[in-house]
């Protein structure tokens, strides 16, 4: 298990100083030079950062990457395979979602421990209230690719002519709207 990086023994500024040796260095510099100095601490305060945390990176990395997958087979994998279950008026047994329902655990709570391992997050900045209000609403985004999937799939159980071409169009823009924007260019976007 890869152990937290003891905290700095000395107030954190940028790069190697403290935020008082900072503004003092930058008191005779013009507002452009002050501003071009802070971006350069500032990179090579992230490339020591990223130096120091890289096996944790490469972890963090490889685990988002698998629970990505996970969620996007699960999301589109789930209702497919249980499609011949839907129904018009009941949508998919309870069962099913309990079998989302677990993953989203999984993911969750793997998405906990990556936080606390990170030696980055500043605990004693950070509140419960800050971490409820970025951690909770991502429950909801989860969800939404999974529902949306169920969604065609109960449509297309439906005999009415109008539900099938809804579930035609629902489809459509899921492959095109989920699967291929918010999943296949937002994940090469963030690499």
């Amino acid at each position: 298990m890869i152990s937290r990086q003891s905290q700095h023994s000395r107030p954190e500024g940028l790069g190697k100083l403290t935020k008082e040796e900072m503004e003092e260095a930058l008191d005779h510099l013009s507002p452009e030079e002050r501003a071009e100095r802070r971006d350069q601490w500032a990179q090579e305060r992230a490339e020591r950062l990223r130096m120091e945390n890289a096996q944790y990176l490469e972890l963090r990395r490889c685990v988002l990457i698998s629970l990505t997958l996970l969620y996007v087979c699960a999301s589109v994998g789930l209702p497919y395979l249980h499609r011949q279950e839907a129904s018009c008026s009941h949508g998919f047994f309870w069962e099913t979602h309990m079998e989302f329902l677990g993953l989203f655990a999984v993911t969750k709570c793997a998405e906990l421990w990556l936080m606390v391992q990170d030696s980055a997050v500043s605990w004693d900045q950070i509140g419960v209230l800050d971490v409820l209000l970025k951690f909770l609403p991502s429950f909801m985004g989860y969800l939404d690719g999974y529902t949306d999937a169920t969604a065609v799939f109960i449509a297309a159980s439906c005999d009415d002519p109008l539900a099938q071409t809804l579930a035609n169009a629902m489809g459509i823009a899921y492959l095109v709207g989920v699967c291929f924007f918010q999943w296949t260019v937002m994940f090469d976007l963030s690499s």
